[in-house]
């Protein structure tokens, strides 16, 4: 009888992980339609996800928003494997049009920033 419980109780819990989002990606829709922008100014990446094919969406913080930055090559597949990405730039509190995501050894070249006209 134990050992059913805990079969079942294990089960309940993955089922529940499953659906989870990872801490600190926060989906607030397409942002396809947004605002489109030079250059980001923040202080930190506070999360990041990717969309769909060669975009990413970051959240900064200072001001708090979040952008949509089209990407070529697309670097998908290196984004969905890394857990960690950097910027490569002019600037350190700066994220322009030219600059690159680095996703483990993969760079991309920022095409397009998209902004989300809603501060969070």
């Amino acid at each position: 009888m134990p050992r059913i419980c805990i079969s079942v109780v294990a089960g309940l819990i993955l089922s529940a992980c499953a659906g989870l989002t990872p801490t600190g990606v926060h989906d607030t829709g397409d942002l396809s339609d947004g605002e489109a922008v030079d250059q980001i100014r923040f202080t930190h990446l506070v999360s990041w996800h990717v969309p769909g094919e060669g975009r990413v969406q970051v959240e900064v913080a200072n001001p708090r928003r979040q952008y949509l930055l089209k990407l070529e090559p697309t670097c998908t597949f290196a984004l969905r494997e890394v857990e960690e990405i950097r910027f490569d730039g002019r600037s350190s509190r700066h994220i322009a049009i030219g600059d690159s995501i680095v996703a483990g050894r993969n760079r991309c070249r920022i095409t397009e920033i998209l902004s989300n006209k809603e501060k969070l």
